[in-house]
């Protein structure tokens, strides 16, 4: 047996349990980044919708990533169906592919959407400080 022969032992489960754990992380970390861009965006700016879509790529990934995971293949009309309806789509997709255990699953993706807004608001606050100890910002 030779030094260079590859092992064969990765579970490819773990590998998309560790792409999933990675889509989350990358999740949280644009919802900080997220925070600090709104501070220098207009109130309503056409812009919030452009700088939302990353979320929806990443969430959209990791659907994707789950449906090979579990062997699925998603056809065109369920990718436009998650596009275009994500809050439909993401729902049933995890009903369909999960059944009464979707539920956990969406609970648990509630508590990540509700941490993401935390983190959001968060950064947004600690820019804002720092924008006003700088002399950025006057408030009244």
């Amino acid at each position: 047996m030779s030094d260079e022969e590859p092992l064969e032992t990765e579970n490819p489960s773990l590998e998309y349990a560790a792409t999933k754990r990675r889509i989350i992380i990358m999740l949280f970390g644009y919802s900080a980044i997220m925070g600090v861009i709104y501070c220098f965006l207009p109130s309503e700016s056409p812009l919030d919708y452009v700088i939302t879509l990353p979320i929806l790529v990443m969430a959209i990934s990791w659907c994707l990533t789950d449906a090979r995971e579990r062997d699925l293949k998603l056809g065109r009309l369920w990718r436009l169906f998650l596009i275009f309806f994500f809050f439909i789509a993401f729902p049933i997709y995890l009903f369909r592919t999960r059944g009464i255990g979707g539920l956990f699953t969406l609970i648990g993706t509630i508590v990540i959407f509700v941490g993401m807004m935390i983190c959001s608001f968060a950064f947004g606050i600690a820019t804002l400080y720092v924008g006003m100890v700088l002399g950025l910002w006057r408030f009244a």
